[in-house]
């Protein structure tokens, strides 16, 4: 096979194929001693020929790589190695692969960029395996001296350690602002404040914390009203917690259409009365219903609401009359 062009494939796994001339091993002296009966000394055709120990089993004819490679888009440069090596079969067997074969030997023998001694292929793990088993073992490099630790001094009873002692450098801008926030006080929350006056057991004025009545429903508009301080009687129908509410107890109104909104009230006074007219009279007509332009339509606006049991305000109003509470609203309590 010496002097033919063949094609070579690097691995079964791999589809290209790389045109190479085999060659004697008498060409590359340095690489005869890895040729035998499975190893053939072949050269590279391409912009940069060179020398390898190939699988002779890896080697196919001419004809039989073109057929393999039907169907393949090789790119530029593997046009090109082509396409020397084409030209290469059209020479005397013994002129063949002549350009490539000085390339290949100066590679080499270090010439150009190619250091000396460097092998390609098979020859070059050799080589690097053998030299790895020959060289001693590295030595371990010894750790840098290292300089003693200043002794600590002891701190006298009493006295402050540096970094408290150290005065803090405030920039003049922030340390006029510093005030000012130092002397906004953060505000409880209503629910906050009627904790904590239940934990006290009394109101901020001494009076005795009574009972708590749990989430009446209490209309959006109503309870702004009462925020507000328009609002400060709650006027309803004598049924259910009504009944029960006396002075100074907690009352907590649920906002409806407002998911978790509340509202949180003082009971400060409570009166009944036997119709919605009287309470009006009594209490006020813009303390119950601000905005209101008569006492009668009034209360026509609280018979038209109902109770939870099916009655309305009306029914229970002819029963047993009606409740007017004088609220006021946690929030306008100072912390």
């Amino acid at each position: 096979m010496v002097g033919s062009v063949c094609w070579h494939r690097s691995s079964s796994a791999d589809r290209r194929l790389d045109p190479v001339l085999v060659c004697d091993p008498g060409d590359a002296p340095a690489l005869a001693d890895l040729c035998g009966a499975d190893a053939a000394l072949v050269v590279h055709y391409g912009a940069e020929p060179r020398y390898a120990i190939v699988d002779a089993g890896a080697l196919f004819p001419w004809a039989v790589g073109r057929v393999e490679r039907e169907g393949a888009r090789p790119g530029r440069a593997a046009r090109a190695a082509e396409a020397a090596a084409a030209a290469d079969r059209a020479r005397p067997r013994r002129d063949r692969g002549a350009a490539e074969k000085r390339t290949a030997a100066a590679r080499l023998a270090g010439v150009g960029t190619q250091k000396r001694g460097i092998v390609p292929g098979a020859a070059l793990a050799k080589r690097r395996k053998l030299a790895a088993a020959a060289a001693p073992p590295p030595k371990p490099e010894p750790e840098p001296a290292r300089e003693p630790a200043a002794p600590r001094r002891k701190r006298r009873a009493g006295t402050l350690p540096p970094s408290a002692a150290a005065p803090r450098r405030v920039s003049p801008r922030l340390a006029a602002a510093e005030p000012a926030v130092a002397a906004a006080p953060r505000r409880r929350s209503p629910k906050a404040r009627l904790e904590l006056y239940r934990a006290r057991g009394t109101w901020p004025d001494g009076a005795r914390v009574g009972r708590g009545h749990g989430q009446p429903y209490l209309q959006p508009a109503y309870a702004d009203l009462i925020r507000s301080g328009r609002k400060t009687w709650e006027g309803r129908a004598n049924a259910g917690w009504l009944t029960k509410v006396r002075a100074d107890d907690s009352i907590t109104f649920k906002v409806t259409t407002r998911g978790a909104e509340r509202v949180v009230a003082r009971a400060l006074e409570v009166r009944a009365f036997d119709t919605f007219e009287a309470m009006l009279d009594h209490c006020g007509l813009d303390a119950c219903l601000p905005g209101c332009a008569t006492v009668a339509a009034g209360a026509k606006i609280y018979r038209s609401f109902g109770c939870f049991d099916g009655r309305s305000y009306a029914d229970v109003e002819a029963e047993h009359g009606v409740v007017a509470i004088r609220v006021l609203p946690l929030d306008f309590y100072e912390d």
